[in-house]
């Protein structure tokens, strides 16, 4: 008994004053909200309206599938989305940091911009597009891909959320898996539209339509046309250099070039150039641009088309100053445009992945 007492004391002793351990403390960075997976997920409903708001998905998956006779509005950015088995539905998807992925549906409409777009086993398919990259199709005939004309509030934030330059749009350079041609670029399965052909009003109530400020006159994404009305051979360049309001005056330029009537926006192009490069690229350029290339920075390119080559830049010319008050402007002449779009669509093409 006594030494069972002995023992006991000494253990009291060891461990009285021994404090209570403390709780670990949890970093902001540590704490995790808890998911829900039908908050990503809509699946196998019909004639219903789902939206999501900006913070909703917040860069998160997304999933689509058995939905028929759906709107599906998501006004927020998200990492990939699937749609499969899909009908009679139209999707509004805010910037997709990696990819979209349609299987298996037929007489959908959409409105995306993503980093890659694909479709597979899919008929009767219009897409609104934005793309980082060729958009590709697989065994699907009557898609209809029309330039991205979408805006919204917040939509800045979640393009630059998902990593996209809205001045680097291949929406018309579609390859098709299942073309007759050898080499994908052309075939029966689909074709370039203009985007005038998609209604927001008839899909979207009037009160979401002002709540979130949705329109179809989009500013933030330049208006350009691909290969559609485009007279061959006759584009100019013009390059817009670094300066405090790049993006601000080069939307303004495309603006005002939509705007006329014998002149189109082909496409735009935002690649770093240093001065070395710049001048690889435009070797008659002459040397006062040196100043506005001191070390590697943004440039934005602008091709522009129209019946006469020279009225073409005679317009850039006049737009140009009027729009860009505070930096440099390198327009391509007569002699240089179709070396110069050359060149520097070879050094897009190796710079930009």
């Amino acid at each position: 008994m006594g030494q069972l007492y002995s023992c006991c004391l000494k253990w009291f002793v060891k461990n009285r004053n021994t404090p209570e351990p403390e709780e670990k403390k949890l970093y902001s960075w540590e704490v995790r909200k808890t998911k829900n997976r039908e908050d990503y997920l809509v699946e196998n409903v019909e004639s219903t309206t789902i939206i999501k708001k900006p913070g909703d998905i917040d860069g998160e998956q997304f999933g689509c599938r058995n939905l028929k006779k759906c709107n599906i509005l998501l006004f927020d950015h998200v990492a990939t989305i699937m749609i499969d088995d899909c009908e009679d539905c139209f999707f509004i998807v805010g910037p997709v940091h990696q990819s979209i992925f349609l299987r298996d549906c037929h007489d959908c409409s959409i409105i995306v911009a993503c980093q890659q777009f694909r479709v597979r086993d899919c008929y009767n398919i219009k897409v609104m597009l934005h793309s980082d990259t060729k958009p590709i199709i697989e065994s699907s005939n009557n898609i209809y891909f029309s330039c991205y004309r979408l805006t919204y509030s917040d939509i800045a934030e979640h393009f630059i959320a998902a990593k996209l330059s809205p001045f680097n749009n291949n929406w018309f350079k579609v390859y098709d898996f299942s073309a007759r041609g050898d080499n994908g670029d052309i075939g029966p399965n689909w074709k370039l539209i203009h985007s005038n052909q998609f209604d927001l009003e008839s899909k979207i109530e009037k009160s979401l339509i002002d709540e979130v400020n949705i329109s179809l006159k989009c500013t933030f994404v330049p208006l350009t046309k691909g290969t559609t009305d485009m007279f061959t051979g006759n584009s100019c360049l013009v390059v817009f250099l670094p300066q405090s309001d790049l993006l601000s005056s080069v939307l303004r330029f495309t603006a005002e070039c939509s705007s006329k009537a014998d002149i189109i926006v082909v496409q735009t192009k935002k690649v770093k150039l240093s001065c070395e490069d710049f001048y690889r690229v435009f070797p008659m350029a002459d040397k006062s641009y040196k100043q506005a290339l001191k070390s590697p920075d943004d440039v934005i390119s602008v091709e522009v088309n129209g019946a006469e080559l020279e009225n073409c830049i005679n317009i850039c010319k006049e737009i140009g100053p009027d729009v860009c008050s505070n930096g440099m402007i390198y327009y391509s002449s007569l002699e240089t445009s179709t070396e110069n779009i050359d060149k520097f669509y070879s050094f897009v093409d190796m710079h930009i992945l």
